[in-house]
């Protein structure tokens, strides 16, 4: 048969209009600020989301708690800060490992099953309202969605960063973190660390006898420095800053650092990313990584080390 590309192209498509003329760029805009209204709102919730992070009392941990908590751009109707004060710092970093652990299980146990919870460290500057990628992320009222989605902890992998997370309360999650808890309390070689079990336990549930959990990584714009560092190495993504929710300074966590010099290399880094992300007059771009850490360093080694890059494709 003979039939012309315009009919087959009917063909294809429902509920669409097809004009003999091109529009104009007003009538597109018209149309495109009609359909925004037609748009169904945000439905409101019920009750906001419980955001759970621990702080120690010491005057240096307060400073880096506070500037976390004034960071937050959600309204409180979205998100619900529940703070847990659990004494003085420590210098051994590997000893924090399961306090996050039973913070975890408090925000599980605490909340009906189905409910949906964030876990956050304090080393973090929010940008934007984060509930809406959590929402649009895990799920929300929604069969289908995850148990848990965390922030990636690399580019160029699915390993995850347990810095930031957002964890439908039920048993099956519980148990995930429960059992890496007890990892760690027997102290077996290589399993200090929470983030490294987890990360074992989700791609060999078999490993540990963990659940099978459905599980996702939040987009970049949830960013952790650690992917920020990737992406500049490509040079063809930029950090992506200007999109940033929040940034995760999740360095310097290892248990070779102790505590004091993290902190101020972490406050510094949060720093200089603040300062860049929001544009401000004569902000640093900041450097990649020791240069927060290491003081003895000589100012022609320092200047060598590579920075964020401030204009890039996609920055």
């Amino acid at each position: 048969a003979n039939a012309t590309l315009g009919e087959f192209l009917r063909g294809c498509l429902r509920d669409v209009w097809l004009h003999d003329v091109a529009l104009s760029d007003d009538e597109i805009a018209k149309g495109a600020a009609a359909l925004a209204k037609l748009a169904a709102p945000r439905p409101a919730r019920d009750t906001p989301i419980p955001l759970y992070f621990y702080a120690f009392s010491d005057e240096g941990s307060r400073e880096m708690r506070d500037r976390f908590v004034h960071s937050v751009r959600d309204a409180p109707e979205d998100v619900e800060l529940r703070e847990w004060t659990v004494g003085a710092s420590t210098e051994d970093q590997s000893l924090r490992f399961g306090t996050k652990i039973e913070l975890v299980l408090r925000a599980i146990r605490e909340n009906p099953p189905g409910t949906v919870v964030l876990v956050s460290d304090v080393d973090i500057r929010f940008f934007k309202p984060v509930a809406p990628f959590v929402d649009a992320t895990i799920g929300r009222d929604d069969a289908y969605g995850y148990d848990v989605a965390f922030q990636r902890d690399e580019d160029r992998s699915l390993q995850v960063n347990l810095g930031f997370m957002a964890i439908r309360c039920s048993r099956a999650v519980a148990d995930l973190f429960r059992v890496a808890g007890e990892v760690i309390a027997q102290k077996r070689p290589g399993s200090t660390g929470d983030q490294r079990i987890v990360n074992r336990a989700l791609a060999e549930p078999w490993f540990y006898g963990t659940p099978r959990l459905r599980w996702t990584v939040f987009p970049a714009e949830l960013c952790t420095d650690t992917v920020a560092d990737a992406l500049t190495r490509d040079k063809m993504y930029g950090t992506l800053y200007r999109t940033w929710v929040m940034f995760h300074a999740n360095d310097y966590g290892r248990a070779g650092l102790d505590g004091s010099r993290a902190r101020v290399a972490k406050m510094n880094l949060l720093k200089d990313a603040e300062d860049m992300a929001l544009e401000r007059p004569n902000h640093k771009r900041p450097s990649r990584r020791w240069i927060y850490v290491g003081t003895s360093q000589s100012k022609q080694k320092r200047s060598q080390r590579r920075v964020f890059p401030e204009d890039t494709e996609g920055g």
